[in-house]
């Protein structure tokens, strides 16, 4: 199984062998570069370019396998989670997710694609369960599909963007449970998402506009003030995220001891600095290959370059050791 991740700006894809997440070896990994305009905010704009750059990948990536584990964007999926009873049965679990989704969805119901699962008891709750609901555009899904069946893959899981970064910065996707509350930012071209998170779980997110795509434009168009231009978006930049991070920690309860970045925007100079002064929180940018096995063909110095990117990608490929 590899990992597809279908961003904004690129297409990711990772893949791991071996017969388990603690022994996995890192086959693949690599990002290829999407046209302007060809996903939108409202989802896959031109199917056929990023179908071309998917292709692109999978030719270079010399793999065999035959299924996939692919992406939906954190920002069209709707999460809750809810205290259940123990002993439950799974019919009541299906119409309780349809009832409470169904009152939280901007479209009718038929439109969307719902699942669930038992994520495990209920903090401080003797007795219940904690079920997480998730539910996102039936097109989303169903246009990514397309793009793996373009490869003659079969997609077998779809995980949300946010939730996969974090099972690939936990080691697996059963999430190792660590008493310390955490954040992410992943900083995408086009937009930027920090979510908290602690006992492997996300226990809150924040959508933020700071994407980056400006400010490549600016670098290239502005020269000679290149380090002020830098500076600025810095600036903006680590602010928005400390006072989504102040908004987060005052509706969780849950202080952050370090936040790791993510996405191409991890890798701008001066970012983890300048978070770090706005938040004053330990902060650094994510490795989710740290420690890992390297098959020989890969090149560490472009892994290095590209993994905070392939965050989500890593955690969609380690998926295949949940079976």
């Amino acid at each position: 199984m590899v990992g597809l991740d279908i961003g904004r700006s690129e297409v990711r894809m990772a893949e791991f062998s071996g017969h388990s997440a603690q022994a996995a070896q890192l086959e693949y990994c690599a990002r290829e570069a999407l046209p302007d305009g060809a996903i939108g905010d409202e989802g896959i704009s031109n199917l056929r370019q990023v179908m071309e750059a998917a292709s692109r990948l999978w030719g270079k990536s010399g793999s065999q396998a035959r299924q996939v584990a692919i992406a939906i964007p954190s920002a069209s999926t709707i999460t809750q989670i809810l205290a259940l009873p123990a002993g439950s049965s799974q019919a009541q679990h299906t119409a309780l997710a349809e009832r409470h989704i169904e009152s939280l969805l901007p479209y009718p119901l038929v439109q969307a694609l719902l699942d669930f699962r038992i994520i495990g008891p209920t903090p401080n709750a003797p007795g219940q369960l904690d079920m997480l609901i998730a539910a996102t555009r039936r097109d989303d899904v169903e246009d990514r599909i397309a793009v793996a069946e373009s490869l003659g893959l079969q997609a077998v899981v779809a995980d949300i963007e946010s939730h996969a970064a974090l099972a690939a910065l936990t080691g697996t996707t059963a999430a190792a449970h660590t008493s310390s509350a955490f954040a992410l930012a992943n900083l995408e071209t086009h937009g930027a998402l920090l979510s908290l998170c602690r006992h492997g779980r996300i226990a809150g997110e924040r959508q933020l506009a700071i994407g980056h795509r400006q400010l490549q434009r600016d670098l290239q168009q502005y020269d000679g003030d290149q380090p002020e231009v830098l500076a600025t978006y810095l600036a903006h930049a680590a602010g928005q995220i400390a006072r989504a991070m102040q908004t987060l920690q005052q509706q969780t309860s849950l202080a952050p001891e370090n936040i790791l970045l993510t996405g191409p925007g991890a890798s701008i100079p001066g970012m983890v600095e300048a978070v770090r002064e706005h938040t004053a929180i330990s902060t650094a940018v994510a490795t989710p290959f740290a420690g890992m096995a390297l098959a020989p063909a890969i090149d560490r110095a472009q892994l290095a370059a590209d993994a905070p990117a392939c965050v989500t990608a890593c955690g969609l490929a380690l998926r295949r050791f949940d079976r």
